[in-house]
């Protein structure tokens, strides 16, 4: 399709929507439930969304998200060890085709495209959800495999509340968090701040060197401490404007894998500091609902290391504005119209002059509900980027309810990732950008059967997913000498099945018992590749990306006390791109308990978890250690 085509079709679509503005009233409709990022339910109607509520939340409150998704969806994560990066993979997908979004706002770092999980609290989050399947005509680039949303939530009406937690565990863990909040009608205001920090100095068996001796994990520190305040003012009920602040400070030491002698006086470390600040607006109407959001990023992160004399800065600010309005067509449908502009300013040393990146795009998404058992979503995207225009990309999906609470879920997506700054401008002594990249582009469906019900003491959701993918155009770093360049040379087709449970059994009134079960089959493999590299590669599976990977939880709340298990089972995967070397498969068990009791108007309540408690050995990257058994107690004070 040329370029006058498809900028012919979006503007009559544009006109087709904005034609109906004109039949909204000024009758006041009141927001049933305040969220900012609402577009799963309007564009996608939460087909192949996964929500993980507040039960989860406060049982992981301690955790960061990495470790909130391993347990307890069908998430990969790859991560570089205890101290190291921990980014996510839906569907075999790079880290880079996952999106997260906070509130509105995409958080993929703009240099590198990921996401590090294990540096953000879940205790600063309200709602988690994972959109499935690729997202880029709502999301933009990025959104390939999927989107994990991270919401924070107004709650007016609350009277002022107060909590206090202190924690302490194996390897010299320290955690403190304190949340302040108080609602009013017209006001909702919060603040939520914590300290984390950790030694990491385990022993383990280094089945790298000869005779496999136990040693101590040294140099592996991490230290994080964060704030995050939020403000929200309604000005009547059907509008709220909304403010939240992030503020953290992140530091950890980078320690060597099995394979590389300690040195004592090695100083290698990492300091990541952020802002995040955005400012929200949301109005419903009779026929219209309003959006508007922008928002301030800044990241600043500081590379040392001692062995080559070397300190590396590599900052980046990004400013995001964003506006939509959904129509209401015919009571049962709807269609939503968005524009957003980034504006991205790239601040590295490995960068001449500080390039700057603009992208602007335009999206349409209507919504159809024929009767009350089918839904359709559709929706479609052009973006301007640095000074052209990305693939038109399109999404479809729809629901059928066919009997009882039985349904059918299917959807078709075109999707897109833009090159990040490394890949355009990075300029180092052995490596270098290519401004001459494309996007990467391709195709991903899926179709699911599933069920909901809520049937007296009994609630229960089950659902099983097979999906399909294919990502061509793929960027990928090559050596030519002693040079580095990214070029798009890769195409990768996955295949898979998801299956994703919970039920939640109500015996008594003060007695409950809740199991979950995540499953995913993936089958990513390469099909297409660089001249460079071996045909050995041709056909195989992706590196780090496990062929079978499930976990289950099981609870028990019997009046004050909570009584838990997880268990997590993650494949062998490859670690070779010919897939001739592997880390073994494992199993992780994990157990909690938790006894609150209350006084006037104080409640407290006392923890402990113990992880890994059959000790097993296991790497989660190759030649990097994990600790096996360890605890973790605690206490809470909430006063309301």
């Amino acid at each position: 399709m040329n370029l006058t085509c498809r900028i012919l079709i979006v503007l009559f679509l544009i006109f087709s929507v904005g034609r109906s503005y004109g039949q909204d009233s000024t009758q006041r409709y009141a927001l049933p439930e305040f969220r900012f990022s609402a577009k799963p339910e309007l564009m996608f109607d939460a087909v192949n969304t996964q929500q993980l509520d507040s039960s989860i939340l406060n049982r992981y409150s301690t955790d960061n998200i990495a470790v909130v998704l391993s347990e307890n969806s069908a998430a990969t994560i790859r991560s570089y060890g205890v101290a190291g990066i921990s980014s996510v993979s839906l569907r075999g997908g790079n880290a880079n085709h996952t999106a997260v979004i906070w509130n509105g706002f995409n958080l993929q770092d703009p240099l590198n495209g990921g996401f590090n999980f294990a540096q953000s609290s879940s205790n600063l989050i309200d709602n988690i959800s994972i959109q499935y399947g690729g997202g880029s005509t709502v999301y933009g680039s990025g959104a390939v495999g999927g989107v994990i949303l991270l919401d924070n939530q107004a709650a007016f009406n609350r009277p002022f509340t107060a909590t206090a937690l202190a924690r302490t565990g194996s390897f010299g863990m320290q955690g403190y968090q304190l949340q302040f909040g108080h609602g009013t009608k017209k006001i909702s205001t919060r603040l939520r701040l914590f300290h984390h920090q950790i030694n990491n100095d385990f022993e383990f068996e280094n089945v790298a060197s000869i005779g496999h001796p136990t040693q101590k994990y040294l140099n592996a520190y991490m230290k994080q401490q964060g704030l995050l305040y939020e403000f929200y003012y309604r000005p009547a009920s059907n509008q709220v404007l909304g403010s939240q602040l992030w503020l953290q400070s992140n530091f950890r030491e980078i320690p060597g894998n099995m394979t590389i002698a300690y040195q004592e006086d090695l100083e290698e470390h990492q300091h990541d500091d952020w802002l995040r600040w955005g400012l929200n607006w949301k109005k419903t109407g009779a026929k219209v609902n309003y959006e508007a959001r922008t928002g301030i990023f800044y990241n600043r992160s500081t590379y040392v290391n001692s062995l080559i004399d070397l300190t590396s800065h590599n900052n980046s600010f990004k400013n995001t504005t964003e506006v939509m309005g959904t129509v209401r067509l015919l009571k049962k449908n709807q269609a939503s119209l968005g524009i957003i502009n980034q504006y991205t300013v790239g601040l590295s040393d490995n960068f001449n002059n500080n390039p700057t990146l603009n992208s602007s795009a335009i999206y349409l998404a209507p919504s159809f509900k024929f009767g009350k058992k089918v839904t359709l979503n559709t929706s479609i995207r052009e973006e301007w980027y640095n000074g052209s225009l990305t693939p038109l990309t399109y999404a479809l999906n729809g629901k059928y309810l066919f009997y009882k609470n039985w349904y059918l879920c299917t959807g078709f997506s075109k999707n897109y990732k833009t090159p990040n700054f490394n890949d355009l401008y990075w300029n180092g002594a052995f490596a270098s950008g290519n401004k001459n990249l494309e996007s990467e582009h391709g195709y991903s469906g899926d179709v699911g059967l599933g069920i909901k019900q809520h049937r007296n003491k009994l609630s229960l959701q089950h659902e099983v997913t097979f999906f399909q993918s294919s990502i061509q155009n793929q960027i990928q770093w090559i050596a030519a000498g002693s040079n580095w360049s990214p070029r798009n040379v890769k195409q990768v087709d996955t295949k898979g099945v998801e299956l994703k449970s919970a039920t939640t059994w109500s015996i008594t009134s003060k007695t409950a018992l809740t199991f979950r079960l995540n499953y995913a089959y993936t089958d990513a493999r390469v099909t297409e590749k660089s001249p460079e590299e071996s045909n050995d590669v041709l056909d195989k599976q992706l590196t780090y990306i496990p062929y079978y990977q499930g976990n289950t939880y099981l609870g028990l709340e019997i009046g004050n006390i909570l009584i838990d298990m997880n268990v997590q089972y993650v494949g062998y995967q490859f670690t070779r791109s010919d897939n001739l070397e592997w880390l073994d498969a494992y199993t992780l068990t994990g157990a909690g308990l938790q006894y609150t009791f209350k006084k006037h108007d104080f409640k407290t309540s006392l923890f402990g978890k113990m992880n890994n408690i059959f000790n097993t050995v296991y790497e989660v990257r190759q030649w990097y250690p994990m600790p096996r058994m360890n605890y973790e107690i605690g206490i809470k004070l909430t006063f309301k």
